[in-house]
């Protein structure tokens, strides 16, 4: 909470780490106290960026997926708050922060399926 107050009185933005579930969720409910900050500074929102830094995993099918989960040790609860799943499901859940105010994402790409993850994540998603 107190780098996003410097942040907001201090620069132009903020990068906000969320790499696993309990990140993820957090930074959901971040974006409202950002807001907040934002106007107890006298900044403007929209001369401030929020951008997200996480880790995205493509599957190829919910087989594959629930094969990554066990693997990983992620339960089932947590799977909605984190970037893994089929390339529709990562489309929504990037949708989903664009609402919230999310400008940027910095990013990992990978995929136990496909074998040039990236590539397919700009074809198919950007």
């Amino acid at each position: 909470m107190r780098m996003i107050d410097i942040a907001c009185r201090e620069a132009d933005g903020i990068n906000l780490p969320c790499i696993i579930p309990r990140d993820q969720k957090r930074y959901r409910e971040r974006i409202p106290t950002i807001i907040e900050r934002l106007k107890f500074h006298n900044h403007e929102r929209s001369d401030f960026e929020i951008s997200l830094y996480t880790h995205i995993t493509i599957v190829g099918s919910q087989e594959s997926l629930e094969r990554l989960r066990k693997e990983r040790k992620i339960f089932k609860s947590n799977l909605k708050y984190i970037f893994m799943g089929e390339l529709e499901v990562i489309q929504d859940k990037i949708n989903e922060l664009e609402d919230l105010g999310v400008e940027k994402m910095v990013i990992v790409v990978e995929s136990p399926d496909i074998e040039d993850p990236l590539s397919v994540f700009c074809k198919e998603i950007m």
